[in-house]
């Protein structure tokens, strides 16, 4: 830093720092000049806010500059900090400023001619003065989240780029039949359950239906409560019935029809049919799991 000892006011001034009548008194910014007003930098001040502004025609390498750097003479190490923003506030009526957040910037490796590794590491606070890493930009170009989960909010903001996930979410759903239109007198045991995976229009789903009984309605098997409706027609990909107590000795497949699965069965000799009340019993028990598209 610059000394004014033994200098004259002549020589020194133009070592200070200066603004306006009245500049910085107020929220207006006002631009800093050095001693005699010749020079204008490209910091302005007032009583908010400190403003770094670069008057250079913009472009991809111009803008505001703030720039942090750690230099005692020595090499940097890995792990050694190059900067760090902080952001506080007071916590007591005393003043006594506290950190909420930061910002830092760590070395990775030994700095050299040839390596200048550095991670962007973020700390928020939660609890008393207490920053923990959230999340990290790491030198090789890897989001790491500290806390492993990464939350996606409730309603999906759908995006028609293929390359960009916009939608995660796991859940509990509760599985149901109806035969024909009809639900009359369907019981179910406590071991009816369902759980469901969604990654963007992709949907895994498992789910065990247990009755107690079958009731009085007739007509082909659906099963119901589907968390997502099924992607317009066609077979549902990749499901498995691992068992059934239908009364088929015929392999069993799964169609999807809106927000239902329809269950059939295909005999050896080729015929189809779909699985109804005449193949089930109070006791019938399935499961299944697959994925869908929705």
């Amino acid at each position: 830093m610059a000394t004014l000892a033994g200098q004259s006011i002549a020589t020194s001034y133009e070592q200070l720092l200066s603004l306006p009548d009245g500049g910085g008194a107020t929220t207006t910014l006002k631009a800093v000049t050095d001693g005699d007003g010749e020079t204008t930098f490209a910091m302005q001040l007032s009583t908010t806010t400190i403003c770094i502004d670069n008057p250079t025609t913009s472009s991809s390498s111009q803008g505001g500059i703030l720039r942090l750097q750690s230099d005692d003479g020595a090499v940097m190490a890995s792990g050694d900090r190059l900067g760090v923003i902080e952001f506080g506030g007071a916590e007591d009526t005393s003043s006594t400023i506290t950190t909420g957040a930061k910002i830092e910037a760590v070395t990775d490796a030994i700095w050299s001619a040839s390596e200048n590794g550095a991670d962007m590491v973020f700390y928020t606070t939660d609890g008393n003065a207490s920053q923990s890493e959230v999340l990290r930009l790491t030198a090789d170009n890897i989001v790491e989240i500290a806390s492993g989960q990464l939350k996606f909010p409730a309603s999906q903001n759908a995006s028609a780029d293929p390359n960009t996930l916009d939608e995660y979410e796991v859940g509990d759903f509760t599985p149901a039949i109806k035969l024909g239109t009809s639900t009359t007198g369907i019981a179910y045991h406590a071991n009816t359950v369902g759980k469901y995976y969604r990654i963007g229009d992709i949907v895994f789903i498992t789910a065990n239906v247990k009755l107690t009984s079958k009731g009085s309605a007739s007509g082909n098997l659906r099963v119901t409560g589907l968390p997502f409706a099924v992607n317009s027609g066609g077979e549902l990909s990749g499901f498995a019935l691992p068992y059934w107590t239908f009364s088929s000795d015929s392999h069993i497949g799964v169609q999807g029809a809106g927000s239902e699965i329809a269950f059939y069965e295909k005999s050896d000799g080729g015929g189809v049919g779909y699985i109804n009340d005449g193949n089930m019993a109070d006791d019938t028990e399935f499961g299944f799991s697959g994925t869908y598209n929705i």
